[in-house]
């Protein structure tokens, strides 16, 4: 894949927004080439499996929430294989970007839940 270009991988839906509660707007999420360097270098075991399936992943996640470390972000979390996350920040105040993707193991994912970090998704959630 080549790294020198962004590629739109999806779109922030406002029935997500409404669903977590981020103080977001709907608009489109790019995957950079920093965030693609950034997957390869810290994610390689899971870029070359998973890279292709975001655009997946955001369109039809199993669980979505946000990170508290983070105000302007939303998590995917889609079920395969392995459990694999996307996380997508607001970046420069302007773009949602995907910034990484790593997988999350069954008990992290009760865990999560257990706090309400993140939430079971389904289609009809709009």
């Amino acid at each position: 894949m080549d790294i020198n270009f962004e590629l739109v991988v999806g779109f922030l839906e406002q029935n997500i927004i409404d669903i977590l509660g981020v103080d977001l707007k709907p608009g489109v999420i790019k995957l950079l080439p920093g965030g693609i360097k950034h997957i390869r270098k810290k994610r390689l075991t899971y870029f070359e499996d998973y890279i292709n399936k975001v655009p997946e992943i955001i369109k039809t996640p199993d669980y979505v929430g946000t990170n508290p470390k983070y105000a302007n972000s939303v998590e995917y979390v889609k079920k395969y294989t392995d459990n694999i996350l996307v996380a997508v920040r607001l970046e420069c105040f302007t773009t949602l970007c995907v910034v990484t993707l790593y997988d999350i193991t069954d008990s992290k994912i009760a865990t999560m839940i257990e706090h309400g970090r993140i939430i079971e998704f389904t289609d009809g959630d709009s």
